[in-house]
């Protein structure tokens, strides 16, 4: 729906092996390894880097830091190449198989050890944060709506000790507070007090001083009593929303949102809505529980079936 809509979206699932919430550059990661740009079939930080370039070619450092208030992605897209030059390419993606301080060389202008840190220490949610809201920043040059961040798994949070929270706060934070703070309240005097900035470089702002057009979507199995979203709401204000109790008619008309949108993914001719309503139905007495996840289940396995129906035979 946010790339329908027009903006650029990235997306992670919080694990607790790879993409652990107090290692920002983990989480930083996988959000531009799935990056998508509305209308582009691919994903991640070299498409980001190939759509950008005409737009910022012949702009100096300069103009790019007014623009996009973020000095690290300022200093990336100022050198004329950096699209053609897989080691900013990598810098951009926090690719672990480039060494940060190669990346840093290959650019035109040169480049201090602050222009772009060497990312990998859990204290580092201020620079994740501050990048998401530069390109968020960035997205509107391309013309589009921003950038939408979407959280999944997010329950992962209870599991963390104290010290590993406040590490995730860092950048869960900074993403909430730069999503949600007003205009000219989002200096350094104004950030949460539970916001700190790691001791790399300096530390960084947690956003950009003015809109960073940047959204944060957080999915999670509530939690009662025990949920996290009392101390998220110190960062900014937050949206809850929960899934709606399911009945013939949400899943109808999930049927009809859904299915086109699969159709598009797979590039398959549009599909037979009341067909697939029927099908979707007769699965979920047999299987379903009631519940969304259950139900998102039983729509998903129907599509598939009829993927497998539609598609012609490799010869």
């Amino acid at each position: 729906m946010a790339l329908e809509a027009g903006f650029l979206v990235a997306s992670t699932e919080i694990d607790a092996t790879e993409n652990q919430l107090n290692k920002p550059h983990h989480i930083y990661r996988d959000l531009l390894r799935n990056l998508r740009i509305p209308g582009e079939r691919e994903m991640g930080a070299a498409i980001l880097a190939r759509r950008t370039a005409p737009i910022v070619r012949g702009r100096n450092r300069a103009w790019l830091r007014k623009e996009l208030q973020c000095e690290p992605l300022a200093w990336l897209l100022s050198d004329p190449r950096f699209a053609d030059k897989p080691k900013l390419v990598a810098l951009l993606g926090c690719d672990p198989n480039v060494h940060t301080a190669h990346g840093r060389g290959a650019h035109s202008h040169g480049a201090q050890p602050a222009d772009w840190v060497a990312f990998s220490a859990g204290t580092q949610g201020d620079f994740a944060s501050y990048v998401l809201s530069g390109i968020g920043r960035l997205a509107r040059l391309m013309g589009k709506k921003g950038l939408i961040v979407i959280l999944d798994e997010m329950e992962k949070w209870q599991d963390l000790n104290w010290k590993a929270q406040s590490q995730a706060g860092n950048l869960l934070g900074g993403l909430i507070w730069g999503a949600t703070a007003e205009e000219g309240h989002r200096a350094l005097q104004d950030k949460p007090y539970s916001l700190s900035h790691s001791a790399r470089a300096g530390g960084y702002p947690f956003t950009t001083a003015g809109r960073c057009h940047l959204g944060i979507a957080i999915a999670m199995t509530p939690r009662g009593e025990a949920a996290p979203e009392r101390l998220w709401a110190t960062y900014g204000p937050l949206r809850e929303v929960d899934l709606p109790q399911l009945t013939a008619d949400t899943l109808s008309a999930y049927v009809a949102n859904m299915a086109p949108l699969y159709a598009r993914t797979y590039e398959l001719p549009a599909p037979n809505i009341p067909e697939i309503t029927r099908e979707t139905f007769q699965r979920w007495r047999l299987h379903g529980d009631g519940g969304m996840r259950t139900a998102v289940q039983v729509v998903i396995g129907t599509m598939d079936d009829w993927r497998d129906r539609v598609t012609p035979p490799s010869p």
